[in-house]
């Protein structure tokens, strides 16, 4: 399992899953009297066990992020629906979504869709669906771009 190093944001929440359950620990262990362990050994046990879940989960929850792959599906016909797209798509994985882009106002199919999916079945999707027929249209599959932040 490869360690990432955690985000600003993840870093503040474990910082705070640290602190409470050192805080309860701290408040807790005195009061069910089940040693003479003091509570700032307690405390600081809290922190260290809190660090570590911190540490931990964020590896977990950033390696899983990475390994999905977001695709642009354009192209498609507006009868199109989410469950046909899905259904095409797992053919070469498990798909994690798909979202059918609408117009904001009229709220019809604008033609194009978001498949997200694991990264060698995104591959292997690209691959074979590029280019192919479906509902009489020819499909245009490749890995969707980053959306532009404000900064950009």
């Amino acid at each position: 399992m490869n360690i990432y190093f955690p985000t600003v944001s993840s870093l503040a929440r474990g910082v705070v899953l640290a602190a409470v359950l050192a805080f309860i620990g701290h408040i807790a262990y005195p009061a069910l009297g089940l040693g003479n362990t003091t509570s700032n050994t307690i405390f600081t046990a809290g922190l260290a066990v809190g660090a570590l879940l911190m540490v931990l989960l964020s590896s977990i929850f950033t390696e899983a992020k990475i390994r999905i792959t977001t695709l642009y599906v354009g192209n498609i016909a507006f009868k199109t629906s989410e469950s046909a797209l899905r259904e095409l798509f797992s053919k070469y994985g498990q798909v994690q979504s798909v979202r059918i882009m609408k117009d904001r106002l009229t709220r019809k199919p604008r033609g194009f869709a978001f498949v997200e999916m694991e990264r060698s079945a995104a591959k292997a999707a690209i691959k074979e669906l590029d280019g192919q027929e479906f509902f009489g249209r020819t499909l245009k599959v490749n890995t969707a771009n980053r959306p532009k932040s404000d900064n950009d």
